[in-house]
């Protein structure tokens, strides 16, 4: 698998890294690795290695770096799809207040999620038909 170095702590030889598959961050120490002692990965780092599953962690086993910085700004552009008022909350040190859905009605509630409906395409090809009625036959 490959994946990106999010955050990295050279003195403890920790990493958190993105996955390509787009699941839970996998967790490399280099500590549980003797042969990876040598290996610095810094944020930004594109890395392939094998994934393991140890209870509910992902964990990251013989890593390889492929290219140094191939995304830097990649854990600061995950920051930014935060919420705006989260961010300022957190820079704060307050909690954020909580998401809310303003109804068709004007009332504000708590959000709990946000649904978006799905519509595959083939019912989106389905109502693009007109009705069998009217279809020219040849």
């Amino acid at each position: 698998m490959f994946g990106v170095v999010l955050w990295s702590d050279c003195a403890t030889q920790k990493a958190v890294i993105w996955c390509e598959d787009h699941g839970e961050l996998a967790y490399f120490d280099a500590v549980e690795h003797p042969g990876a002692v040598d290996l610095a990965l810094e944020p930004g780092d594109l890395v392939r290695f094998e994934l393991c599953q140890a209870g509910r962690m992902r964990l990251v086993r013989n890593p390889c770096l492929v290219a140094e910085q191939q995304f830097p700004t990649l854990a600061s552009d995950l920051k930014g799809r935060a919420p705006a008022g989260n961010r300022a909350a957190r820079a704060a040190g307050t909690p954020a207040a909580p998401l809310t859905v303003k109804a068709r009605d004007g009332k504000t509630t708590p959000a709990s999620a946000v649904i978006i409906p799905f519509v595959s395409g083939q019912r989106r090809r389905a109502r693009a038909l007109p009705p069998t009625d009217q279809r020219l036959t040849v």
